[in-house]
């Protein structure tokens, strides 16, 4: 069993942190007879699993979901949230190819009155000519 300072120091994560963890129940707290916070063995490894997950840049709402899953969903969610990411970068990278496209080429020109669709749509079909 290790104290909640011993493993602040352990995880490099401060105290407030640790306490956190415990108040939003993503470990299984235990205390002492002088109510001091005791942390076991699968304390730490959910501890560890926390920062892993943190480093997914999961929220904590998240975090807690997931560890609330069999191994198999887990794995499940692990690769949407790949999938997800897949598709933000993909998402940037057209955006960045079209700002890259407006550095060329400069502001196009306003589109023509009396078109029948909106700045919106023209902009949109103007991006779906220019990215690949």
């Amino acid at each position: 069993m290790k104290k909640i300072k011993e493993v602040s120091k352990i995880a490099g994560v401060s105290i407030r942190t640790l306490q956190y963890y415990d108040s939003e129940g993503l470990t299984n707290l235990h205390r002492t007879k002088d109510n001091h916070r005791l942390y076991l063995k699968n304390d730490l490894e959910q501890i560890w699993k926390i920062l892993i997950y943190k480093e997914m840049n999961l929220q904590i709402a998240q975090i807690k979901e997931i560890l609330s899953l069999s191994p198999k969903e887990q794995k499940t969610y692990i690769e949407k949230r790949k999938e997800d990411l897949n598709n933000q970068i993909a998402n940037l990278v057209k955006k960045e190819q079209f700002i890259q496209w407006i550095e060329e080429e400069g502001m196009p020109d306003i589109p023509p009155l009396g078109l029948s669709i909106s700045y919106k749509e023209y902009i949109s079909k103007l991006k779906n000519k220019i990215v690949k």
